[in-house]
């Protein structure tokens, strides 16, 4: 489910903002690994 969304948003984000996109998908990583 939260891939899902995750994908869906990245995507719509990704072209918007990737800067943002990039930076957000760093942080979380970090913190779940």
């Amino acid at each position: 489910m939260a891939t899902h969304g995750s994908l869906t948003k990245a995507g719509k984000v990704r072209g918007q903002t990737p800067k943002v996109e990039g930076r957000k998908r760093v942080g979380t990583s970090s913190s779940l690994r």
